[in-house]
């Protein structure tokens, strides 16, 4: 898919519709969304068999929503995320979803919103985020935990519970990729400290 799209690129820039000194971020540009798009698809498509339509739609959307702004655990490669990432989406659309009460629905987006606001956003080493950049995804990612805790109370409450709950697992889920890259970055520090 690289030589398919830098090639793409490349006509681009012998057309003049990019400059050659942006051939490379186009290309990464176009990886990342087509990635991202066939991403949400295959995880739309295993949802929509495992659960009711509205649950994963708000499940997916809450997730990508706060995912990019809260940032968190990943995989070594792009096989163990796809991977990981479709057992967590297997094991909250079949274990976590059947079983959400009203109480458990509070303290789940209790809970989610209390790891946002106070760890997101995670810096990866990868991403070399200034300390600009930090501060607008930490603002961002709280913006967008609130909205979406209000949200999933709300419509809880008005008795939209397949949206509002697909909205609960997605912020969970969200927390808890945050909360991995946390224990992990701490387990890596401690190793490292007791390595010296």
């Amino acid at each position: 898919m690289h030589a398919l799209l830098y090639r793409f690129a490349l006509g681009c820039v012998e057309e003049k519709i990019v400059d050659e000194a942006e051939l490379d971020w186009l290309v990464y540009g176009l990886e990342k969304r087509i990635t991202n798009a066939v991403t949400a698809g295959l995880f739309l498509l295993v949802g929509l068999h495992l659960a009711n339509a509205l649950s994963v739609v708000a499940f997916l959307i809450s997730f990508y929503f706060l995912r990019v702004r809260t940032n968190g655990y990943h995989a070594n490669s792009f096989l163990g995320c796809l991977a990981f990432s479709l057992l967590l989406e297997l094991c909250f659309l079949k274990l976590v979803l059947p079983v959400l009460t009203q109480p458990t629905h509070f303290i789940l987006n209790t809970v989610s919103l209390l790891t946002i606001f106070c760890f997101a956003p995670f810096a990866n080493s990868n991403m070399h985020l200034d300390e600009r950049e930090l501060v607008a995804c930490r603002s961002g990612s709280r913006t967008r935990i609130g909205l979406l805790y209000a949200a999933a109370i709300l419509l809880s409450v008005f008795g939209e519970t397949a949206v509002s709950r697909g909205i609960t697992l997605g912020n969970t889920m969200t927390a808890l990729l945050l909360a991995i890259a946390n224990i992990k970055k701490d387990k890596g520090e401690n190793e490292h400290e007791r390595g010296k």
